[in-house]
């Protein structure tokens, strides 16, 4: 297990670039990102690599808690999966009982219908 931080992105085949501060500023080959949804961290960001380490290749376990990236809501029997790059940006949280949709832009939602406490909202 190694951190990096990462240095490039191949959006297109999901695949990025680590770089070893502590190994000299070593570089990895391309490794694949390890999720069960799309989303590319950013180049800089500090990510936990699971890695052989005579070739250098291996999988990115992805970002991991810091002082700088805090979950946007946490505590137990909380889920919750942030969208967008910035922390709040957008976050779907359920807590057992309530599932919440935060966003700092529009939300939109296509031929949903949406029920409040019971009562329709949209179409």
């Amino acid at each position: 297990m190694k951190i990096g931080k990462i240095s490039s992105i191949d959006y297109e085949q999901g695949m990025v670039r680590v770089t070893y501060p502590d190994r000299g500023n070593s570089v990895s080959p391309p490794m694949p990102m390890l999720s069960e949804v799309y989303h590319m961290p950013q180049v800089g960001d500090l990510v936990l690599v699971a890695g052989l380490s005579t070739s250098g290749a291996g999988v990115v376990l992805g970002k991991f808690w810091t002082k700088e990236n805090q979950p946007a809501t946490s505590g137990k029997g909380v889920f919750c999966h942030q969208l967008g790059n910035e922390n709040g940006q957008a976050v779907i949280s359920y807590d057992g009982s309530v599932l919440s949709i935060t966003t700092k832009g529009s939300l939109t939602l296509n031929g949903a219908q949406v029920i409040v406490n019971g009562r329709v909202i949209s179409p």
